[in-house]
């Protein structure tokens, strides 16, 4: 378990950065008087990704879109999905109206009694 710290504690700062520059100064993950002011930003600051890492993003939750970016982490060799967690009334709405759902996954063979299956959440809408 140990041998996992570091890259449990990476994968935490991606997902940390999705709550914005303005919530991780409040929580002291970033210094108060930091420069950063913008979302992506954070991201880099966080991550040490390059800008160009972020390949996509929303960063304005409404109900049955939370806010969310996709990046590509070259230290891991992974893609990472880092959805904020709820922190508006539509995230709670949002919240309100998900049920969830096995998600089976190429790469994986999951089997129903398996009690590390997968799931996601219906009811989000995702930006082409």
């Amino acid at each position: 378990i140990l041998e996992a710290a570091p890259v449990v504690e990476r994968f935490m700062r991606f997902s940390s950065a999705a709550y914005g520059p303005t919530a991780l100064k409040a929580l002291g993950t970033v210094p108060l008087l930091s420069p950063i002011t913008c979302n992506e930003e954070a991201v880099v600051c966080l991550t040490a990704i390059s800008p160009s890492d972020i390949l996509a993003s929303s960063w304005s939750a409404s109900i049955y879109s939370p806010v969310w970016y996709l990046a590509v982490d070259h230290t891991t060799a992974c893609v990472v999905l880092a959805l904020r967690g709820t922190t508006s009334v539509a995230d709670i709405l949002t919240d309100l109206v998900c049920e969830a759902m096995p998600c089976s996954l190429p790469c994986l063979t999951l089997t129903p009694s398996d009690p590390e299956e997968l799931s996601t959440e219906v009811g989000l809408q995702w930006d082409d």
